[in-house]
């Protein structure tokens, strides 16, 4: 932060009427970092993936045995319907 910021910040703080909440206003601009005029103060982007959502992310899941047959099926022309019927027909399907 330029020091001329830094020196707006502490005149705004005139108006904090607690003697006690203005003297830590005053201080907690003061320990702010200073740059020379014209450098900007160097900020790191986080890293892609990092964090508490990419934490929690699951793999994605293999493609069931039922999902392949029926993209492939689809692939070829026909119907979901149609599909879903043939798959319930296969040899060895469950009888529900």
């Amino acid at each position: 932060m330029s020091q001329g910021l830094k020196d707006v910040l502490l005149h705004e703080g005139w108006h904090i009427k607690n003697e006690a909440s203005r003297q830590d206003y005053e201080r907690s601009i003061k320990d702010l970092p200073t740059c020379p005029v014209g450098m900007i103060l160097g900020l790191e982007a986080p890293e892609q993936g990092a964090g508490p959502a990419a934490a929690g992310r699951r793999a994605k899941r293999a493609p069931s045995p039922y999902n392949l047959f029926t993209g492939k099926c689809m692939k070829e022309g026909r119907s979901m319907k149609e599909c879903a019927l043939e798959w319930k027909q296969r040899p060895g399907a469950k009888k529900a």
